[in-house]
């Protein structure tokens, strides 16, 4: 597969303009050290760095923000009790209540996955990619398949939605999308993970199928499980099985700024 340019440097001119925003928002909500060592600011030239890095080692972090976001996230977590879902798709009933490896082949309901997996990352970041991916079924029919074969969900923060493109004449509609994720670089004696690499999923839909693409941190064609080869994979659906909810706007978008100004008065 063949790109005019490195596939790990596209990037949608929205990521780039909010990127930095992005990364202030993230470490607002997490908080800790990291939010710390980040946005605290010498008070002037005067300010010596022993003196500075001496501060920052006393220096505590006003996490009203997380605590307020948190707040926003229960209260809304706390209605999905009255969320009622119906189908005559027996797989999908049981998933939803948890059943079958649940919605994220976890045991997972669907009202934990959006209100403890999906909610925090939208109201914090403004939108989250969810993926409908299928585990591979090398049976021969749906009566042969393990109960737990069956679609299930993942979400991609923000940060790694790369790009996107959509129909010029159905804007819900994904045309192409590329995706930024981690897989562990595993030890080839224990098999455990030594550190992760980054892999990059490109997605395309041709006529009534997509095709799947992956690329290493470098740029070059791998194979979905992150080693050297090139494979085109096709799904057999007509959409690219990909959603970005969306809300607009960060509920962090101010307060984020206040929580620094707050921190450095601190």
């Amino acid at each position: 597969y063949r790109c005019s340019v490195k596939i790990n440097e596209i990037q949608h001119p929205d990521y780039i303009a909010n990127l930095t925003i992005w990364e202030q928002w993230r470490l607002c909500y997490k908080g800790g050290w990291a939010f710390i060592d980040q946005c605290l600011s010498r008070f002037s030239a005067r300010e010596n760095p022993t003196d500075f890095d001496n501060r920052k080692k006393i220096t505590y972090n006003p996490a009203f923000a997380q605590a307020a976001i948190d707040e926003v996230r229960n209260a809304l977590y706390n209605r999905f009790d009255d969320i009622t879902r119906e189908s005559d798709t027996d797989t999908y009933t049981k998933a939803v209540k948890g059943q079958q490896g649940g919605v994220d082949l976890k045991g997972t309901n669907m009202n934990v996955f959006i209100g403890c997996t999906v909610l925090p990352e939208l109201i914090t970041m403004s939108r989250v990619g969810i993926f409908i991916d299928m585990p591979d079924v090398i049976t021969s029919s749906l009566a042969d398949r393990r109960p737990n074969e069956h679609p299930y969900l993942y979400i991609y923060s923000i940060e790694d939605i790369r790009s996107w493109a959509y129909d010029k004449n159905d804007p819900t509609l994904l045309r192409t999308l590329l995706l930024r994720e981690k897989i562990n670089v595993l030890d080839e004696t224990t098999g455990l993970p030594t550190g992760t690499s980054k892999l990059y999923r490109l997605l395309k839909l041709v006529d009534d199928h997509v095709e799947v693409n992956f690329f290493d941190e470098s740029g070059d064609s791998t194979l979905k499980d992150g080693t050297k080869g090139v494979q085109t994979y096709i799904l057999n659906i007509p959409m690219i099985p990909f959603v970005m909810p969306d809300i607009g706007s960060s509920l962090m978008k101010d307060t984020c700024g206040y929580q620094i100004a707050l921190l450095n008065l601190a």
